[in-house]
C-alpha cells in the first residue's frame, strides 16, 4: 500500500490506539446495564471460545 491511503491509514490506527474513547469502564457498563455480555458469553453464541 502506497501513498496518501496508506498515511491515512496509519493516522486511523494510531487514532485506534492512543485515543481514550474506546477505553469502556465494562464494570460501570454493566451497572447501567446488567445483561451485558462478557466477552466470553458473546464467543459462546457465535459458536467459538476464547484462546487458551
Amino acid at each position: 500500500m502506497q501513498g496518501p491511503f496508506r498515511d491515512d491509514m496509519q493516522a486511523m490506527f494510531r487514532w485506534f490506539a492512543e485515543t481514550p474513547g474506546y477505553a469502556a469502564d465494562l464494570e460501570q457498563v454493566r451497572s447501567i446495564a446488567p445483561g451485558t455480555w462478557t466477552f466470553e458469553q458473546w464467543l459462546g453464541t457465535v459458536g467459538l471460545a476464547p484462546a487458551s
